[in-house]
């Protein structure tokens, strides 16, 4: 939940700020382009939610942290360098988000005596801890002139998520207790 978050904030909350601030691109067009990313998230989730249903919850999960470490840096480059090149990105990058069936995958770690209490527990501290801090870090890299490394910091994010679902058990196909 930690890395949904944190891709999730910086690419639609930190990412638009950022562009126009520096005058990349027109903020009405950088938040454009974010609520584009934004719907791509709300059709491909269900369809990628339905495919973990077949193929496994793991296995989107390792494919879904890996190519937001992989797109991380390409992406983040792409999106400052036109609006079309932001555009793309938001539309790519909300595919990729759409892979971490990450919602899904802990609640079925819980039984189901504690599930919901389980879910809003990890998800609001996620949210929270990670999610709401990661537009504040970018912030500071990017006054300290390090702006270039605030994609280097969601590719960290992206490992750590990676070495977790490579490690997690597989919830897809075990019966609900």
């Amino acid at each position: 939940m930690a890395l949904l978050s944190i891709a999730f904030n910086l690419c639609f909350v930190y990412l638009p700020s950022h562009l126009s601030t520096t005058g990349s691109i027109p903020l009405a067009r950088a938040l454009s382009g974010a609520v584009l990313g934004l719907l791509t998230i709300a059709v491909t989730a269900p369809l990628l939610g339905r495919l973990s249903d077949r193929a496994g919850r793991r296995r989107l999960l390792i494919v879904g942290t890996m190519a937001v470490g992989i797109f991380a840096i390409p992406g983040f480059t792409l999106a400052a360098s036109s609006p079309g090149g932001l555009l793309v990105f938001n539309v790519v990058f909300g595919g990729v988000l759409g892979l971490l069936v990450v919602t899904v995958f802990v609640a079925e770690l819980f039984p189901t005596a504690v599930r919901a209490t389980g879910v809003a527990v990890t998800y609001g501290v996620a949210t929270a801890v990670f999610g709401g801090m990661a537009p504040l870090i970018a912030v500071l890299m990017a006054n300290a002139g390090a702006a270039n490394a605030v994609p280097i910091y969601l590719v960290a994010a992206a490992v750590a998520g990676t070495i977790a679902a490579l490690t997690a058990p597989e919830t897809a196909f075990d019966d609900l207790r």
